[in-house]
This record gives structure tokens, sequence and C-alpha cells, in this order.
């Protein structure tokens, strides 16, 4: 978001907080007083971890379903009570206590608890064919002690775990606060259905790493659904998850621990506070998603990571978050709803398909920690980090289909914005305080397609420093949403068409077709004919009719504007509007056109 014209209401405003309380020190839901160290604003603060072979690896076992039920140990419940054959289990009163390696087969229906307390160098395989176990005063399943525990959900099977909405625990199990709760690695695999209720808090819990790589899976939790404190890896599964706060998340903040990483499974999220979070990292490879989220939907402390994979978010704060890096080389991306649709300290787009709606900014290269400030800001003003300054932060976008409609910045980097590659559209805002494209320390571009529609207040195009490419800053249009605009070279032939969602009063315009020292045409309106028209209006090609000529314009720069309104390049306040007003050159960093 533009900072100029909001920095007098601002320190207005920081002036005025100094000088009275405001009531609010112990609500959680107000914003404390920003603290560089706190914010993460010291770049040492953002967890580093890159996720390797080591990381992101699945056992052959946490993928292996099968066991041999001849050997197994059957235990079949009814009530408090049950039918045990074989050894290492123990019945009693409502409790089943297993204590040994091996596998053990539960079935029917069990008032009361499973404890898991074994040596810790022992395995032990849990399969749940057609069990069913409510707690009455606490979990439904407890692992105490293990090195590491299967639960296998058989084949057809339909299994159910709830806990109870007040726990009588004591000592060592007072922390203990999940329907399924685990002080060892836990894996879930098989081809069975699990339905959980986490009435107390949390739907499963594990204090070291979970693995899940099949199963249904259905669990509504009061608190979070899925816990790993060290990790959570999800290789398949189908998933319903309804969270009072976190869908999933990993939050151990030792180095190398607290990170998802997920490259299968069908996800249906509806958090009440971040859909997905990973502290240290946060890795998609593949899967299905669709979020819900009052938080953000993905949200990291550190790096996020898009390799493959079909997502729908719709969030009340950031479709994506991360303190650290966001890199998205592939998938298909649709954030239907958001507040900021992608945030992070450098954000890298070099594939995929990407499409956006925001309240604020589209994408957002920025320091700090993730705030929303106030509720999400005056209207979209004064959120988290919203007024931090120039610093070593970057969007660049070198591959990939990007479409964007921001209510506030479409791409706003508080540092370097490149375009090297790939297809960006920008719907950008209507008011102007804030623009289609927004940096603070350059814009170039070497390649690809850009047209960024937008308010004319603070239009910015590219600049030729680091430029090799041609672009077209246009100011002074008056269109409103759902105009075609077209550009097109002296022969006639298409260069660009798209269609913007929102009105707009400039357009920012820049592709591998346009040439230095030639002229083009900019119409308005009118059909296009014979040419790929994308969903958002976008083409390169086709033959218009209909549309009414804006201006013919000769590129005389690398960089050229043409109209009057917006600031131009970056650097402060650039010295006046080409074609009247003040004094000072124009627009800086390529050629000016008068003002019409």
């Amino acid at each position: 978001m533009k900072r100029i014209c909001m920095i007098w209401a601002a320190l207005a405003l920081m002036a005025l907080l100094a000088g009275c309380g405001t009531g609010f020190a112990n609500d959680p839901g107000s914003a404390a007083s920003p603290d560089p160290a706190a914010s993460g604003a010291d770049a040492s603060a953002v967890p580093s971890l890159s996720l390797g072979a080591d990381e992101i690896s699945f056992t052959g076992r946490d993928s292996d379903a099968g066991y041999d039920e001849a050997s197994a140990t059957l235990v079949a419940l009814s009530g408090v009570d049950g039918m045990i054959t074989g050894s290492s289990a123990a019945l009693s009163d409502g409790l089943l206590s297993i204590s040994a390696e091996g596998a053990y087969i539960l079935r029917g229906d069990f008032s009361g608890s499973v404890v898991v307390e074994a040596p810790d160098d022992a395995k032990i395989q849990l399969v749940l064919d057609g069990v069913s176990i409510a707690a009455p005063s606490g979990p439904a399943l407890l692992i105490r002690a293990a090195d590491k525990v299967f639960l296998t959900l058989a084949e057809g099977s339909e299994n159910s775990l709830s806990d109870s909405a007040a726990y009588a625990v004591s000592g060592d199990d007072e922390n203990v606060d999940a329907a399924l709760f685990s002080r060892a690695d836990l894996t879930i695999n098989g081809a069975g259905t699990l339905t959980i209720a986490g009435n107390y808090k949390h739907g499963v819990v594990s204090k070291d790493d979970l693995v899940v790589t099949g199963g249904s899976i259905r669990i509504k939790s009061v608190s979070t659904a899925l816990s790993g404190k060290d990790c959570v890896k999800i290789s398949g599964g189908t998933f319903v998850l309804e969270a009072g706060a976190a869908g999933i998340k990993s939050e151990n903040e030792e180095e190398g621990l607290g990170y998802v990483y997920i490259c299968g499974g069908s996800f249906t999220i509806n958090a009440g506070g971040k859909g997905i979070m990973g502290y240290a990292a946060l890795e998609i490879a593949g899967g299905d998603f669709g979020i819900v989220s009052a938080d953000d939907a993905l949200h990291t402390n550190g790096s996020f990571t898009l390799l493959d994979g079909t997502l729908a978010l719709a969030s009340d704060d950031d479709g994506i978050h991360a303190d650290g890096d966001v890199a998205i080389s592939g998938g298909t991306l649709t954030i239907r709803e958001s507040y900021e649709g992608i945030e992070g300290a450098n954000i890298a787009v070099s594939g995929g398909n990407i499409r956006l709606v925001s309240r604020d900014d589209g994408l957002n290269a920025a320091g700090g920690a993730d705030a929303s400030g106030f509720g999400g800001g005056f209207g979209g003003g004064f959120g988290g980090d919203r007024f931090a300054g120039a610093g070593d932060y970057s969007i660049v976008i070198s591959g990939g289909y990007l479409y964007v409609d921001a209510s506030g910045d479409g791409l706003d980097s508080n540092g370097s914005l490149t375009v090297s590659g790939g297809v960006t559209l920008v719907s950008g805002p209507v008011n102007d305080g804030n623009g289609a494209i927004d940096y603070m320390a350059g814009g170039s571009v070497t390649g690809g397609v850009v047209v960024a529609a937008g308010s004319s207040g603070m239009a910015e195009g590219f600049v030729e420093e680091g430029s090799a490419q041609c672009s077209l800053l246009v100011s002074g249009l008056s269109a409103s949403g759902g105009t075609r605009v077209t550009l097109a070279d002296a022969a006639g032939n298409v260069v660009v068409s798209f269609v913007p969602a929102k009105d707009y009063a400039s357009l920012v315009v820049s592709a591998p077709a346009l040439v230095q020292g030639e002229t083009y045409t900019l119409y308005m309106g009118g059909d296009l004919a014979g040419a790929g028209t994308d969903a958002n209006g976008y083409a390169a090609s086709g033959t218009l009719s209909g549309g009414t000529a804006f201006a013919s314009i000769e590129l005389d720069a690398l960089a050229t504007r043409y109209g009057s309104g917006g600031f131009g390049g970056s650097g402060g306040f650039p010295g006046g509007n080409p074609g009247g007003g003040n004094q000072g050159g124009g627009f800086p960093g390529g050629g000016g056109r008068p003002g019409n």
C-alpha cells in the first residue's frame, strides 16, 4: 500500500495514541505497539529451514497398511468391557492398556480410553476395524510411550474417536488435550474412515512427528484439528476438518523442526484460525485444497513453497502469509477472498496458474511478522506492518500466469519489482491512494506480458534502469469495469487485450512484441474475435471491432509515459506531471507525453 499519501495521517494517529490510553491492553483482538524485534523486522528472527530429502521422505511402513490378523492381538470391545485374544493388552473398567510391540486389532463399541505405554523402542500397529471409542473423562486414545505408533484404518471400516468436554487427568497427563494424543511419532494409514470429535480441545496431537498416508479422516474440534509438534507430513488421504482454531499445524521452534509438508490428499478445511500453519516452513507439492479460514489460509513464520496442487482459498486475513520467502513454481492457486492475497519478504513466481482477489494488496513483499492490526486496518489502511519502509524485499515474476484483482495495490514491493516472464494481469484499485503497481526500490521488466489497470493518482510504470523490454504507462483514462482495453500496432495487429474487472484510469503494458520507436494505438471497448480470450478477457491476438481509439502513442523510450496523473517511477515524489503543473521534468525513468 502506498505510504506517501498516508504518512501525515499515520503520524497524527501515533501522536494521538501516545497521549491517551486505548483501554484494550488485555484484549487479544487489539494490536500492540509495534516492536521491531517482535514484529520480525530483524531478519534473524525469521526461521530458516529448507526442506530436503530427509524432511520430506516417507518410510515404506508409513504407507504399508497391511497386517497379519492371525498373529495380531484381537480386542473385541463392548461397553466398558470386552474380550482380548492375544498378549500384551489388558482391559479393566473402561481402560484398555497396551504395553508391548506388536499389532492390535480393535473392534466394537467402547465407553472408555485406550492407553499405549510401551518401551521407547517399541513399534506398535493399532488397527481400527469398525471400532467406536467414546471416552467419558479424558482422551479416547492416549499414547504415553513408544517409538512409533501406526494407526491403520482397515479397508472399508468406519471408526470413531471422541473425548470428553472436560478431562479428569493428573500428573504427567495434565497436558493431554486431544481426542487422539501421542507422545510418540504417529502415522495414520489405511483405506478406512476415521471420525474424530475433539470436544475438549484438539482432534489429533502428536508431540513428535505426525504422518498421514491414507484414509478418510473427518475431524470436528474445539481448537486445532491436526497437530504434529515436530512436523506434519501428508502424502494421501481425504480430510474434512472443522476446527475452532487451526486446521493443520506444526509449531516446534527448535532448529530444523516445526514444518508442514503435503504432497497429496484431498482437504476441506473450515478453520476459526489459520487453515494450515508451519512454524519454520510450509511446502505443498500436491493435493486438492478447499480452505475457508478466519486467519491466514496458509501461514508460516519461515518460508512457503508451492510446487504443485490445486488450491482454493478464502480468508478473512491473508491468503498466503510468510514472514520469510514465498516461492510458487507450479499448481493452480485461487484466492477468492483475502485481506492481502500473498505476503512475504520476497515473492518469486516462476510458474503455476494464480488468480486472487484481495481487499488490500494483491502481492505484498514486505518485512515483519503477520499482523492484521486494528482488526484488519481502517478500511484497508493501518494494518499490520503496513508502514514498513524500503528494504531488501522483492517481487520477482519469471513465469506462470498471474491474475490479481486488488482493492489496494496490485503488486506492492517494499523493495524491488522485476518481471522477466509469464503473464501478469492486474485489475487494481479505484482509489487514488493505491496503484496497480507499487515499488520502492525500482521496477524493471525484461520479458513476459504485463497488463495492469488501476487508478491514476499513484500510478507507476516500469523504469528504464534494469529493463530490457519496452513498457508503456498511460494515465488519464476513464473507463468502467468490464470495458475492454486493447493495444494494437500500426498494422492493426493486437498486441494485448484485457478486460479489467473494476473502473480504471491508468494502464501499464509491457510485452515482447513492443518495439521502441514504433507507434501503437490504444482502443477502449469493442469486441475481440478470432482469439483465444481467457476467462479474464486476456488475449495476445485477434481482431478488434467496435472499439474507440483513445490515442496513438509512439514508444520513444524504453519506458514511455503518456497522459496526465500518477507519480511515475519510484524514489519518493517524482517531479511533476507531464504537460503541466509542477516543474521537475515529468515522469522519471522514461519518455513523457503531453497531457490531453
